[in-house]
């Protein structure tokens, strides 16, 4: 009668650790932004609306669009880039659009959490574009997009006041 006992418990704890362990992995493994920015947000064509509005809220500020590859040997670099810039200009009101898109089409993998969280500033906004809806409204020039305060976006975005590296983005906001 113990040993049954003891085989019951341990096929619970068993089974309890099977499910828990997952959940576990799982959880530390989802995408997550530093605190203060709002989670990651998995881009769709239908929340075009829904960005453009969120644009336009920010009329009062510099608004900044940013693409990044999360596959790019070179965005990790581009994450600090703007993160320094940001931390240059502590008072400047701007908002920042960081979207993280595919290199090509086979590249499905957001970006984990170590490129994530190399842009902390609470003025950052963090995307991933698996679909590169954004690219194609905005068409990018340039991995950077500076849009000045005042600028609004009606049925096409407006054409931006700069756009270049981001190692030139710190001179450009206010």
């Amino acid at each position: 009668m113990k040993a049954f006992s003891t085989r019951r418990i341990l096929m619970i704890a068993f089974l309890a650790l099977s499910v828990v362990i997952p959940m576990v992995i799982v959880y530390r493994m989802a995408p997550r932004t530093p605190r203060g920015q709002q989670s990651l947000v998995y881009f769709e064509a239908e929340m075009m609306p829904i960005l453009r509005d969120d644009f336009n809220r920010a009329a009062s500020q510099t608004r900044v669009f940013v693409f990044l590859s999360p596959t790019d040997p070179q965005a990790a670099g581009a994450a600090q880039g703007v993160e320094s810039a940001l931390q240059a200009k502590p008072g400047s009101a701007v908002k920042v659009f960081l979207i993280w898109q595919p290199l090509s089409a086979a590249d499905r993998r957001g970006p984990p959490n170590p490129l994530l969280s190399l842009v902390r500033d609470s003025r950052v906004a963090q995307f991933f574009d698996i679909e590169r809806v954004l690219a194609g409204q905005l068409k990018p020039s340039a991995a950077v997009l500076v849009f000045d305060a005042g600028a609004k976006w009606e049925n096409a975005p407006p054409s931006p006041s700069w756009s270049g590296l981001v190692s030139g983005l710190g001179q450009h906001l206010q």
